[in-house]
């Protein structure tokens, strides 16, 4: 598995506590050797952290967290195998899974919404990446019953709403939770954008589920 440090951005970044500069639009592997170094970089954790700088594993760019996991040498390979799984204390077994879904805003600033199903019997979200969105742009999570009602009796009833008002920042922004929330079959993620602009542009979003089987 390899370090690659890229940098994606018009401007050369300075990790100054490792001695290296990234230029702007190239990429920097982390030569063994330097591992430790690196693990213990502050600014590293800080540019990956503003999405200044992406970690990538030699085979794909991975997320804020996993990429920092991966410099501080604590990202396992059998934690990204397509198959790995978490055994609960019950003998149930969590496999992630992750959902990508796109928004297409319709060229005004009214509110815009998108709906998730979750599609299995049981899961668990831990974390939300947005990509694409402009700087005020606000986005609102709500979990809503089923269809048929099958927690309330009243269809799409609003169970939970966890993002009130959020803003994200410019082109790729990502939040993830300490802990879980439990989801089953059929219930739906409705996420709300209210554009800051007027312009027809996709919104992407990639969801982080794991299914307990």
């Amino acid at each position: 598995m390899s370090k690659i440090v890229i940098n994606n951005t018009v401007n050369n970044i300075s990790i100054v506590d490792t001695g290296i500069t990234i230029n702007a639009s190239s990429q920097y592997t982390i030569p063994p050797q330097d591992y430790a170094l690196w693990s213990a970089s502050s600014n590293i954790i800080t540019e990956v952290s503003n999405s200044n700088l992406i970690i990538n594993d030699g085979s794909v760019n991975l997320s804020i967290s996993d990429g920092i996991n991966l410099i501080r040498g604590s990202l396992l390979k059998s934690e990204r195998l397509p198959f790995a799984s978490k055994k609960l204390p019950d003998g149930k077994s969590l496999f992630r899974r992750i959902h990508g879904i796109k928004l297409t805003t319709d060229g005004t600033s009214n509110p815009q919404k998108i709906i998730f199903t979750v599609p299995y019997n049981s899961a668990k979200i831990t974390s939300t990446e947005i990509i694409g969105a402009e700087l005020g742009d606000i986005i609102d999570f709500k979990i809503l019953d089923t269809t048929s009602g099958t927690a309330t009796g009243i269809p799409n009833y609003m169970l939970n709403q966890f993002g009130f008002g959020v803003y994200p920042s410019k082109e790729r922004y990502e939040q993830k939770s300490e802990y879980d929330a439990d989801l089953f079959l059929g219930l739906q993620l409705e996420i709300t954008l209210t554009p800051v602009d007027t312009l027809v542009r996709n919104v992407y979003f990639n969801l982080v589920l794991h299914e307990v089987v």
